[in-house]
């Protein structure tokens, strides 16, 4: 029996093939696992139908030996009767070999010569040579081989050492024998072996069977053993498919899940406003900011375009009809406050799965966009301004001096109260407003650059408060400064800076200078506030005054606007000018609660914390 092979092992992993996913790798493997499974099975069932077949074989032939050596002892019995015991073990032979599925019987001794056989002619040949008989060593035991028979065919060889008398005679056999002529006692016969006679000595009784029983069942279980393990493998393949296909859905599903999510948290998120219609026109999705751009919530699934506003409502209307995009311009009403201007966009989204998906809305607030194109307008008009007014103040700023000498000379010539004295009085006055007017002029027609370098914005308010204390005083207007030394510092020009805040505190005692009725207090704050990812300094000068009109409010930044009677209306527009040289930006309004107006100036250059 020859040693199986032994198998090679591979000394590294090798990795899967770039290009193929993971999932397809692992169905591979467990499917080449189940199949060595099965193979395994059927092997063993193979097997085990092989030793089944050939120990029933065997069994079977190890009863004819059995019944052979029974027949034999009762033809000894009988031998003395005068009937030869060997022509009656002959006869037995024939007759056992005429069985069905048994082949040939035969008698040899220890060297292979025959010495009975079922096939008569063959008595007296040679059924093994001398090798094969060692080969063979036959024993007590019975044993089997697969062997060709004298006729062709493949037989089933059943054999074990011939012994009919050791140890199975009884005493009365071997009693009745011990009365046997001397050299009557047949040669297979071992009267004188107790026990298991000598393989090359004695003799070996074969028996050969017929091996297409043995092959049609060993082939019948090996089909049911494919079949099962067919079956076991097309059971095994579907399980292992089933949950490799239920962990892709499982995983499927997570990823739909995800996407609803982030899709949802986008829409959420979205800065612009989001609205997404079905085909009927009912209002699916509505972000959070379309709800406050529309002034109402929206019950999704339940609202339809005609709960939005009209002209919103109308210009969507195409989409739905006809699929055709809308992007265009429109005012957004809102109770109690302006129109909000924002820009429509709105298209069909692509069909799913041949079914149509609807209207997808978006809105952007234009307000910061128009305040800024408005800003761009203004600044272009102060530029232009500015520039012609820098020609006529050059112009009207030389005579002025000859003016104010004349006029100087003219009231030195008439006594102190008299009428010359007083006209010459307001020549001078009037000169000298004139020649602020030209230098507000020449400053709105100058450059808006600044040279910016790191200030304290506490440092320039107390130093502007230093200048108009006296003016304060006189008025009885009592300043309020909360400003603190720890605020942040800032990339500023100080010197324009007081000039800006020169403006709105002047602005500011003007205004409360027509008040009679309640304290003049002017207040001085300043702040950090989050501008973005980043902070910014926020200062704010806030009046007791009147406040502004509600009308002119939008107007108070634009030259030659003024409320004052006395005024001319260029400080405003040169505190807008410092403060976009400082990348900056200056609001008016009126205070809430009031009363009085609050000028906000916001810094957004801070360039550090002071400890």
């Amino acid at each position: 029996m020859s040693s199986p092979q032994a198998a090679s092992t591979p000394s590294a992993k090798a990795a899967p093939p770039a290009g193929l996913p993971a999932t397809a790798w692992a169905v591979a493997g467990a499917a080449l696992i189940l199949a060595l499974v099965v193979g395994v099975m059927a092997w063993m069932s193979a097997h085990r139908a092989k030793q089944a077949m050939s120990s029933l074989l065997l069994e079977k032939g190890e009863a004819i030996i059995t019944a052979v050596e029974a027949g034999a002892r009762t033809g000894l019995r009988g031998h003395r009767r005068g009937a030869p015991a060997d022509d009656r073990l002959q006869i037995l032979l024939e007759e056992m070999a005429a069985q069905p599925n048994v082949l040939f019987l035969a008698l040899t001794d220890g060297r292979g010569r025959l010495q009975l056989h079922s096939g008569s002619p063959d008595v007296g040949g040679r059924l093994w040579d001398e090798a094969d008989m060692a080969s063979l060593a036959p024993g007590c035991a019975p044993q089997w081989r697969i062997v060709e028979a004298p006729d062709g065919r493949q037989a089933f060889l059943v054999y074990r050492t011939y012994s009919p008398l050791a140890p199975h005679c009884s005493p009365a056999m071997r009693a009745q024998l011990g009365a046997l002529p001397p050299h009557h006692e047949p040669a297979w016969c071992g009267m004188n072996n107790a026990t298991c006679p000598d393989p090359s000595t004695g003799h070996a009784l074969f028996v050969g069977l017929e091996i297409a029983p043995f092959d049609a069942a060993r082939r019948e279980d090996l089909r049911n053993t494919a079949l099962l393990s067919l079956a076991l493998l097309v059971l095994g393949g579907g399980g292992v498919g089933s949950l490799f296909w239920a962990r892709d859905a499982r995983q499927s599903r997570l990823l739909l899940a995800r996407s609803q999510t982030l899709a949802a948290e986008a829409l959420t998120q979205m800065p612009a406003g989001c609205l997404v219609l079905d085909p009927s026109g009912r209002i699916d999705r509505c972000n959070a900011t379309a709800e406050a751009m529309l002034g109402r919530p929206c019950a999704c699934g339940m609202d339809s375009i005609e709960h939005l506003p009209p002209v919103l409502a109308e210009a969507i209307r195409p989409v739905l009809q006809d699929g055709a995009p809308v992007d265009q311009e429109l005012l957004l009403p809102h109770a109690g406050a302006d129109p909000q201007p924002v820009q429509l966009t709105a298209s069909a989204m692509p069909p799913a799965q041949g079914l149509p998906a609807g209207v997808l809305v978006i809105l952007r607030d234009l307000t910061e966009t128009k305040r800024l194109q408005e800003a761009v307008r203004r600044r272009d008009k102060l530029s232009a301004v500015g520039s012609l007014a820098a020609g006529v103040a050059h112009e009207i700023r030389n005579p002025l001096g000859a003016i104010k000498a004349a006029a100087t000379f003219f009231r030195g010539q008439f006594p102190d109260h008299s009428d010359g004295d007083r006209m010459a009085s307001l020549m001078l006055r009037e000169v000298d407003r004139l020649n602020r007017v030209v230098g507000e002029l020449l400053e709105l027609g100058r450059p808006s650059d600044a040279t910016l370098q790191e200030i304290a914005i506490h440092d320039v308010v107390e130093r502007c408060i230093s200048l108009l204390k006296f003016d304060f005083e006189q008025q009885n207007i009592a300043i309020n400064n909360t400003i603190q030394e720890d605020l942040p510092a800032i990339l500023g020009d100080a010197d324009k800076l007081l000039q800006a805040l020169l403006n709105l505190m002047l602005n500011a005692m003007e205004a409360m200078h027509r008040v009679e009725d309640r304290p003049r207090v002017l207040t001085l704050t300043a702040r950090t506030e989050l501008a973005g990812p980043a902070r910014a300094v926020v200062l704010e000068v806030r009046d007791t005054g009147p406040g502004v009109a509600e009308e002119v409010l939008p107007t108070l930044f634009t030259p030659y606007v003024t409320t004052r009677p006395q005024g001319v209306g260029l400080g405003l527009a040169v505190v807008q000018q410092i403060m976009e040289a400082h990348h900056g930006e200056v609001r008016l309004a009126n205070a809430i609660p009031g009363p009085g107006a609050v000028a906000t100036l916001r810094f957004f250059n801070i360039v550090k914390d002071n400890p």
